[in-house]
């Protein structure tokens, strides 16, 4: 459904919820309000709602590939997206900086100047986590996610448009989009909206599957929230290696392991 703007009203309203899932899980997490009174039911369903994050991740899987085809060229479409992301993240970042550096907060903390500028324009460029640093806003990382898929998206559709036979560039792609998921897991939740781009029409022809998306988000946020199954010896090699390749890790921290429980995919 979509209003007369063109506005797309459901996918809006997901926008919507999902920023009110994380808005509302961030408020309990930092005790702004208490649920001791609610008991833990309602603190598990709340905390439950930090994976809003992943949801938006589904969201731009499906709206930027219809983006992508709507432009022009692949240029249009990338200084879009940079505008869109950076004409809000840069005042955010530099406001954020200049406050934390001015009460020596946080990493900050008796830092040379120089670092604290190396830190500030890696954080302006969206470095970490791909590249070993620190994050000055902790939930900046979602961002880098959302730049490194609009980048894949748009080298994907330039190789489509030059050489639409061109198997061998389309095997590179994937093996490098491969490669990015395995050490960065987190990524593979764009997967399920370019899906729904994908077979668009399937989904069309199967609208009365669509009327239980009010269960079907209750049943995401509880098995994401259950799947606390343990990362195999060849799950946590293969991420560290991956990891390695990227974004080569400082000396002190190569025999860290990464998170044991899937759940906590390290962003």
């Amino acid at each position: 459904m979509r209003g007369q703007s063109g506005f797309n009203v459901p996918i809006n309203g997901y926008r919507g919820l999902c920023a009110l899932f994380v808005f509302v899980y961030y408020v309990v997490n930092a005790r702004v309000i208490t649920l001791s009174e609610f008991g833990a039911p309602a603190e598990f369903v709340l905390s439950s709602f930090r994976y809003g994050v992943e949801m938006f991740f589904m969201i731009s899987g499906f709206v930027i590939p219809i983006s992508l085809a709507r432009r022009a060229t692949i240029g249009r479409f990338l200084r879009d997206r940079f505008v869109r992301i950076f004409s809000a993240w840069f005042p955010i970042l530099t406001i954020v900086t200049l406050v934390c550096a001015a009460f020596n907060l946080k990493m900050f903390m008796d830092l040379a100047p120089l670092d604290a500028l190396g830190m500030f324009l890696a954080n302006v460029f969206l470095l970490p986590p791909l590249l070993p640093g620190t994050l000055i806003v902790s939930g900046s990382w979602s961002l880098t996610y959302e730049w490194v898929f609009y980048f894949v998206a748009a080298v994907l559709m330039l190789v489509l448009r030059r050489d639409p036979e061109s198997r061998l560039q389309r095997i590179a792609w994937a093996a490098a989009v491969g490669a990015f998921v395995i050490a960065f897991p987190r990524a593979l939740f764009f997967l399920p909206g370019v899906l729904v781009f994908r077979y668009l029409s399937w989904f069309t022809q199967h609208k009365p599957l669509l009327r239980a998306s009010g269960l079907s988000l209750i049943v995401f946020l509880l098995s994401w929230r259950f799947h606390r199954c343990r990362q195999s010896r060849l799950e946590v090699r293969l991420a560290k290696r991956m990891r390695g390749w990227l974004a080569p890790a400082p000396e002190e921290s190569q025999e860290e392991e990464l998170p044991r429980p899937a759940i906590s995919f390290s962003g």
